[in-house]
């Protein structure tokens, strides 16, 4: 055998005896059974925050709850049992840290679904904000995202519709940004929350545009479409994949001319421009997706029409977008 392989023979060897050393030395332990028995917790969306984490859990006596950890079984406990109807659940979701608190959506049984927030004590779970009024319907606050202070999501206040929200952790810094599909009965449905440089990127439809790509400074007035990149009659340009890097906005959109292409913005209309078009077959729309910033670059998958869906890297500039 020549050396050269019976080096690499060797090496592979030598890690393969080594996996159950490591694996050894890393055991994975029950941190506590938390529903005894075999149907289990089934712990989900977990989040880090403040020294513990935070789940939702179930067991035989409160149902779908807010849980946390500091990793052992002494300091994994409920934190509060939000619906106190029996083995009710309140299915706390949407887990976003903002300040000296963590806010999630949760079901108290009475309100339906509304945005809490915890300190991690059960004195300090409370209800921010009973956006919508009606007996037990919700506001189903979803997207929550953090910025400059805020917490800004979008919510149902029975009367407006889906719209843009933020508050500030009281009752009466929870307000509606701004009404944006004004139309009798219209929701704007905000969506793809992303922060760049102070402000607030997402997609909306404001009844009259389709669905675009708008932002916001918090105030009503600063509140904007950015640019209407369907011009076309009740067309939508569906802005998705929102990823900032380096100054830019990336995100995926069809202009109606183009199909679904690579775009960026720098959040001013004449800044909002098609990256390239890197499907060039008549109809046809890359649909790049998977959107990752790394070293620089945007890194996505997209298909040219020729070579199918594959890796692709954009610096940003036509010329520098290109198949990996």
């Amino acid at each position: 055998m020549p050396a050269k392989r019976s080096l690499t023979l060797a090496l592979a060897l030598l890690l393969v005896a080594a996996i159950p050393a490591r694996a050894a030395a890393f055991p994975a332990i029950t941190v506590l059974d938390t529903n005894s028995g075999t149907t289990g917790s089934n712990p989900y969306t977990f989040a880090a925050f403040n020294g513990y984490l935070y789940y939702a859990a179930t067991n035989s006596a409160v149902g779908y709850e807010l849980w946390r950890t500091d990793g052992t079984t002494l300091g994994t406990t409920l934190v509060k049992d939000i619906n106190a109807n029996g083995t009710d659940s309140s299915n706390p979701y949407g887990f976003t840290a903002l300040g000296d608190y963590l806010y999630f959506n949760a079901n108290d049984g009475v309100n339906g679904t509304e945005l809490w927030r915890t300190d991690g004590t059960e004195l300090g779970t409370t209800r921010v904000s009973n956006i919508n009024t009606s007996a037990g319907a919700g506001s189903s606050p979803e997207r929550l995202t953090a910025l400059s202070g805020y917490l800004y999501f979008r919510a149902d206040d029975g009367t407006n519709g889906y719209e843009l929200w933020r508050t500030d952790g009281t009752t009466l810094g929870t307000t509606l940004v701004k009404e944006i599909n004004t139309s009798t009965g219209g929701s704007s449905y905000p969506d793809q929350f992303t922060v760049l440089s102070g402000y607030l990127y997402f997609q909306a439809n404001d009844g009259t545009n389709g669905a675009e790509l708008w932002r916001t400074d918090g105030t009503t007035l600063g509140t904007a479409l950015v640019k209407e990149i369907n011009t076309n009659e009740g067309g939508s340009s569906y802005p998705h994949e929102l990823t900032a890097l380096s100054g830019y906005l990336y995100f995926r959109a069809d202009d109606g001319t183009n199909g679904t292409e690579l775009w960026r913005t720098n959040g001013t209309m004449l800044g909002t421009t098609l990256v390239k078009e890197i499907n060039t077959n008549e109809g046809g729309s890359s649909l790049p997706a998977n959107f990752t910033a790394f070293d620089g670059y945007l890194y996505f998958q997209a298909d040219d029409g020729t070579n199918g869906y594959e890796l692709w890297r954009t610096d940003g500039t036509t010329l520098g977008t290109t198949l990996v």
